[in-house]
């Protein structure tokens, strides 16, 4: 397994129904960020309320804020087929920290919420509580 693909991708239960939970273990560059997004779309089991807990504390940030462009505008046409879409990610990084805050910083579809946590029980909270 290379560098580029050492995320686990799995479907999770609770009493809230299905999340997706991510687990990212590697350098992230632009095409890993495009490869999520495909599979978002492509994705026609997930459900619509889709929340996504990705594990990004091992995760290596490496593209630059001009990408976040690229990133928006796939983003904009993935969520588009989404009732919702909240995306907690747990960081222990101050730069991959940085790099969200920045990117929640850009006009963001209104149906997309991301934001950054240091604890797994602090962003399965958020995703619960902004789910109802």
């Amino acid at each position: 397994m290379n560098e580029i693909q050492m995320q686990v991708l799995e479907k999770k239960s609770d009493q809230y129904g299905e999340y997706l939970f991510a687990k990212t273990a590697s350098s992230v560059r632009l095409e890993n960020l495009l490869t999520g997004l495909d599979y978002l779309a492509e994705s026609k089991s997930l459900p619509r309320k889709l929340r996504i807990l990705e594990d990004a504390t091992e995760a290596i940030v490496d593209c630059s804020v001009s990408d976040f462009q690229v990133v928006l505008k796939r983003l904009k046409e993935v969520v588009a087929g989404f009732d919702s879409l909240h995306h907690a990610i747990i960081q222990n990084s101050p730069k991959n920290t940085a790099f969200i805050m920045i990117f929640k910083g850009l006009i963001l579809p209104k149906n997309y919420k991301i934001e950054v946590f240091s604890t797994h029980d602090a962003a399965m909270k958020w995703l619960n509580r902004n789910h109802v």
